[in-house]
């Protein structure tokens, strides 16, 4: 267990209790062997050809290597210190009389010491089995050991030493590793002989890379490079801090620089590691740079890969995606994704799969296309998060033509910011989908389907658009508005909707809660709405067919107002609408508002004994229901329709030519202080609204003044 300050304990829980802990972990364990093994272990099986040790240090590169690739692993590539477990010599960190503070634990503001436990053979078993039992199929493990190691000439079998000199063997390694289910693993084997244990550990989710072949050394870097001598074993204050050979490269390419700090290896620069410059190093990429650096005689690097996974694989992220998957090609993937192209297709014939619980991280500005006739898959609990840098246009975007298309419950879609908004559409005008629990922040969500059903969704900062025939029910929407545009059925119920301003983005503009837009058919009911700017409702082109149902009921909708006075709880535009129920609207600039033709029904509650059992229509700033010529209500009845302070009640804005007509709002309760003269604008001349209705419960009753 690592030992750190409580200052840095206290940090980290802090901000575990900001987010809930992934469900995909990455693991690592670390071992380097005996430093100063003796006579005890022959030369021929000893590191370096048991040459060169320091005399009282011994191999101090032990000590070197297994240091960096814990730093690497905790401080380049995302691994909590936790999940690495570093087994190094006798269970303590190596430290001398004036060692450089580089290769001490406290380097890191905050650690004390690296190493877990000593190396010996029995704390090398209970790590793997630890391990067994905690790792599933969706993590993944790295491993790396240093020491020294030989073969068996009887048996043929290849072994590494433990710190207790014990010879840990090819079999039990493949053993250990087989009982674990991470879906990939890295295997970096730096030792003599590490080449025999390839055949053991063959297997098609792991990749094994060795310092040599079956019956090779491993050696101390030997400070020269293809095109001549450098210094590969750093000297600090006139110290020598040496360094395996093969660790040497391994480090300077998975990180872009070498271990005493420089970008550039003998002329070469380590970005150039990144052959598809997509700033992210896979294990081939990394291969490819350790293989052609090599410079000791006799010493061949060797990779073995039966699932050639080697080019869509990292330790930042296990999967590495940035290929293109072609017709006949099938990608299932699972656990840590990073998208790191900026075009990934699918085409035709293709098909991509994202197993449950995957997390998927679009690392560069993306476009990923899934054409028609391809299959785009997505489990349950699946996250895709766009942690894209905006550079020369806003977000990332997932368009999804294919024909066969499933999405699981509970995926989420998260961008850092909606200037860096992430879009996702679908396109599949022939499925239906059923969707629940379905999260967004900072989205841009489509739905273009035949059926969608959307189900306690919960969305933020987004825009959302659910198909052609939609239910949308049971759901959450902050700083969103969503649209049923072109829907023949378009059904929202029991939904909220709210405006957070302190998570408001700068260039957002939430005009409405909720679109309505040439639809035959729709439905709103038991919906809450507030603070959004133009309008909580906008129905517009919509129900014109008076056989379907054009309804909003029972709904709640509040302080739609903006810096022009003129929010309005529901806008109504060329549409038939009937509201009806316990619509509650009030605290807006305007209420409803019907224009241009629209045929509207607002009909109340005939049998309330209270105004709250009615449809209620008060406290707006400017009219509680306003209409201009021809789309005054057809029904206006057993509404309460009130403010006491502020008059025009009603407003209409008449034909200047035409004959002005009778405009019908008998049957509502108009409040304590109703005054036709000042309540019903522009002139009592146009209405007719006597009798007043006053529910028997409700007192004090209209008085007309």
């Amino acid at each position: 267990m690592k030992k750190v300050n409580f200052f840095a304990v206290m940090i980290v829980a802090l901000f575990a209790t900001m987010g809930t802990l992934t469900a995909q972990e990455k693991y690592a364990i670390i071992i380097g062997g005996n430093m100063n093994p003796g006579s005890t272990i022959p030369d021929t099986e000893q590191w370096n050809g048991g040459n060169d040790p320091h005399p009282t240090h011994g191999f101090d590169e032990f000590w070197n290597d297994a240091y960096l690739n814990w730093e690497m692993l905790v401080f380049d590539k995302g691994y909590t210190d936790a999940n690495v477990h570093v087994l190094f010599n006798d269970g303590y960190d190596f430290t001398f009389y004036q060692q450089d503070i580089r290769y001490q634990a406290e380097y890191h503001y905050g650690y004390e010491v690296v190493t877990d436990f000593a190396a010996t053979e029995s704390n090398i078993q209970s790590s793997f089995t630890n391990l067994a039992s905690t790792i599933t199929e969706d993590d993944f493990l790295f491993v790396w050991i240093m020491g020294h190691g030989g073969t068996n000439p009887f048996s043929g079998g290849s072994y590494f030493y433990s710190y207790d000199n014990q010879k840990v063997y090819d079999s039990e390694l493949a053993t250990w590793l087989g009982n674990i289910p991470a879906h990939r693993k890295v295997v970096y084997l730096s030792f003599p002989k590490s080449g025999g244990f390839v055949p053991e550990l063959e297997d098609e989710g792991t990749i094994v890379i060795t310092a040599g072949g079956a019956s090779q050394s491993a050696s101390r870097a030997d400070d020269l490079a293809p095109n001549g001598a450098f210094t590969e074993n750093e000297v600090r204050s006139g110290i020598t801090y040496n360094h395996g050979e093969i660790n040497y490269h391994l480090f300077s390419s998975l990180t872009g620089n070498t271990p005493f700090g420089e970008a550039v290896y003998s002329g070469t620069n380590l970005s150039t590691v990144d052959v598809d410059s997509d700033n992210y190093i896979n294990i081939n990429e990394s291969w490819n740079w350790i293989s052609t650096k090599e410079t000791i005689i006799n010493e061949t690097p060797l990779i073995n890969d039966p699932g050639e996974i080697k080019i869509s694989t990292g330790l930042d992220y296990p999967t590495l995606l940035h290929q293109i998957i072609n017709s006949g090609e099938v990608g299932n993937y699972r656990g840590l994704i990073g998208i790191s192209s900026n075009l990934l297709y699918i085409y035709g014939g293709g098909e991509i799969s994202f197993h449950d619980n995957s997390q998927i991280y679009i690392l560069n500005q993306c476009l990923i296309f899934s054409w028609p006739g391809s299959t785009f898959n997505m489990g349950n609990n699946v996250t895709v998060e766009n942690i894209s840098e905006y550079i020369l246009y806003p977000g990332s975007e997932i368009f999804i033509y294919a024909d066969n298309f499933s999405i699981g419950d509970g995926v989420s879609f998260i961008s850092d910011s909606f200037e860096n908004i992430l879009t996702f559409i679908v396109i599949s005008p022939l499925i239906s989908l059923s969707v629940n629990e379905l999260n967004a922040v900072n989205c841009n969500i489509s739905f273009e389907v035949d059926r969608g059903t959307f189900n306690n969704v919960n969305i933020t900062n987004s825009i959302f658009y659910s198909g052609y025939r939609a239910t949308v029910q049971n759901s959450t929407f902050v700083n969103t508005k969503i649209s049923g545009d072109d829907a023949a059925v378009f059904h929202v119920s029991n939904c909220n909707f709210n405006v957070v301003p302190e998570i408001l983005s700068s260039d957002q503009t939430i005009s409405y809660a909720i679109y309505v837009g040439n639809s035959q058919s729709f439905e709103i009911s038991n919906c809450t709405i507030s603070g959004y700017l133009n309008n909580g409702i906008h129905i517009n082109e919509s129900g014109l067919n008076t056989n379907e149902e054009k309804l909003i009921s029972n709904c709640d909708i509040s302080n739609i107002q903006n810096d022009n006075g003129d929010g309005k709880g529901i806008r109504i535009y060329n549409s038939n609408v009937d509201l009806s129920g316990l619509n509650n609207i009030y605290n807006n600039d305007f209420g409803v508002v019907s224009l241009n033709n629209s045929e509207v029904s607002i009909y109340g509650i005939r049998s309330a004994n209270y105004v709250h059992e009615t449809q209620q229509i008060h406290d707006n700033s400017v009219n509680q229901v306003y209409a201009t010529n021809g789309a005054f209500p057809y029904e206006l009845r057993f509404n309460a329709i009130y403010d006491e302070d502020n008059s025009c009640l009603v407003g209409y804005a008449p034909d200047p030519v035409g004959i002005a007509p009778n405009l019908e709002v008998i049957y509502n309760y108009w409040g304590t202080n109703f005054n036709p003269q000042e309540d019903l604008c522009p002139s009592t001349s146009y209405y007719s609204w006597l009798p007043v209705w006053n529910p028997p419960g409700s007192k004090p009753r209209t008085r007309l003044r």
